[in-house]
């Protein structure tokens, strides 16, 4: 292997160190927010570093998936044959991972591969444009977070993390565009940001280090900055919880002021990436870590059902253990198993069965093509109903058997209520509200710790149907009416005179 080749294939394993620092990175952001959501107090000393890191894991994501369309089609620059193939084998990845993502995104609204298939599309139409255009492009798109602010807050209940109407037509392009958890406006400017990167990369790799050294300044100065008008304007009597979305860089809002600190941190950890790649390529130190990096749409995939789900369950069962410590030390011990498995796999296969699929289905001619992609649909269909039938029989059944021994039962059950019923039937609190309303009018009002009760015992006899919850909760309801007319937590009636105020009346109505 010659020099030019070394430093080649150092770039492209660089890129590869960096793809894996994010989805260790995305692991434990995606723990620790899911965790919160479950009530559990996973804050402590070194909190400011976890809360950073959220939104730049997964902007590296998208930056590198821009530089990886730049070195997708690094030769379609004056050939009008390679442009078109090129082009092509961009729209069929984004045909082949909207297939995975959207179905995906039924279990986990947090989803980024169903906007990745959007970025693909995107990229299929700009990659051949040039690098000035790429980088205004880049700054126009991030200025447009401003005006979509006015928008931001539609369908979104932030004490759940939950969008309401996300599978109606207007929620999907909400969701999509404007207001999602990584929204076209701003993240397209990512993509759009990782395509010069990675142009200007080819074109001059020695730049590399020149590139590191201004983005840790960039994003320095931004983060700064931005603390010190948040600090300012806290002094000056303004609401923290208020004023830090606005002039903080968190990544909810995506405002600009995030896109330039989260983007100038991506291209800070490609480019370190790179040089540590030079610097010790070929090393086995590395090794583990490429391999990480090289399987990550696979690892993306497997880290919900086989990292995340079972640690729902285990929280379900287990509420009050979690803490910032041990949402580390459990992200940790994820990094050593994927590593693990994945060197394994590697030395064994070239690829991922994800990345192999996805390769695949691209560079196939039409019949083989289709056929890849009704194996893809089928692979990912596979996953949700395993995903679906852990969630609804697995996670209800153990919280419920878990329920005898804790201690404050019926107050983890009013806590739990809510969210165990929109989460399997109901979908969000306002078509929960509805339907109660439409069977049962203005006369109930459930006690949370009933209607647990009643769910559990459903799901531990009956088949996990909507309508059929629906019927048999329906007359359980009435049922519960009849044998408790006098319960006034049930009916919305004052409650029965005691024997004491009975006779306290009585003596009031004597004559003086």
């Amino acid at each position: 292997m010659n020099k030019e080749d070394s430093n080649k294939s150092a770039r492209v394993e660089g890129y590869d160190l960096a793809r894996a620092l994010a989805i260790i990175g995305m692991a434990f952001v995606n723990l620790r927010v899911i965790l919160q959501l479950m009530g559990e107090n996973v804050s402590g000393t070194g909190d400011w570093i976890a809360n950073w890191l959220m939104g730049r894991a997964s902007a590296i994501f998208v930056v590198l998936a821009g530089v990886g369309i730049a070195l997708l089609t690094r030769n379609a620059a004056n050939d009008r044959a390679e442009l078109s193939k090129a082009r092509w084998r961009l729209l069929w990845r984004a045909l082949f991972l909207a297939v995975i993502g959207w179905p995906f995104l039924i279990i986990w609204e947090g989803d980024i591969l169903h906007y990745y298939a959007t970025f693909f599309l995107i990229g299929s139409l700009a990659f051949h444009r040039s690098t000035r255009w790429l980088l205004y492009a880049t700054g126009i798109i991030a200025m447009l977070a401003v005006p979509v602010l006015l928008v931001w807050e539609r369908n979104w209940d932030f004490s759940t993390m939950s969008y309401k109407g996300l599978w109606t037509l207007n929620g999907q392009l909400m969701h999509l565009f404007l207001n999602g958890f990584h929204p076209l406006i701003p993240w397209l400017a990512f993509l759009l940001l990782g395509l010069a990167l990675g142009r200007h990369l080819q074109r001059y790799p020695k730049a590399r280090i020149k590139l590191l050294m201004g983005a840790i300044a960039i994003a320095v100065c931004v983060e700064l900055i931005s603390a010190g008008l948040v600090k300012l304007a806290i002094q000056n009597g303004m609401n923290a919880s208020e004023i830090k979305p606005l002039l903080g860089t968190t990544s909810m809002p995506p405002l600009p002021q995030y896109v330039l600190a989260a983007g100038s941190c991506a291209v800070a950890v490609i480019c370190g990436c790179l040089w540590l790649g030079a610097k010790l390529a070929g090393h086995r130190v590395l090794r583990p870590f490429i391999y990480l990096g090289q399987m990550a749409l696979t690892l993306y995939i497997v880290h919900v059902f086989a990292f995340i789900f079972p640690l729902v369950v285990f929280t379900i069962e287990n509420p009050g253990y979690w803490n910032l410590g041990k949402c580390i030390a459990i992200t940790a011990a994820f990094c050593v198993v994927a590593t693990t498995t994945t060197t394994a796999w590697r030395h064994f296969l070239p690829q991922g069965p994800a990345e192999w699929l996805m390769r695949r289905f691209s560079d196939f001619t039409d019949l083989k093509r289709w056929l890849a992609l009704a194996g893809a649909g089928s692979m990912m269909g596979l996953l949700v109903t395993g995903a679906l039938i852990l969630e609804s029989s697995s996670s209800a059944v153990n919280f419920s058997l878990s329920l005898q021994s804790f201690p404050d039962a019926k107050e983890y059950e009013a806590r739990c209520t809510r969210w165990i019923t929109t989460k399997f039937f109901f979908k969000s609190e306002d078509s929960y509200d509805i339907w109660t309303k439409k069977h049962f009018g203005s006369k109930i009002a459930f006690e949370d710790e009933w209607l647990t009760k009643m769910y559990f015992e459903y799901s531990k006899q009956k088949p996990m149907n909507e309508a059929n919850f629906h019927k048999w909760l329906s007359a359980k309801v009435e049922a519960h009416i009849d044998t408790n007319e006098t319960n006034t937590s049930t009916l919305n009636k004052p409650p029965p005179p005691s024997a004491n105020s009975e006779a306290e009346r009585l003596k009031n109505q004597k004559p003086k």
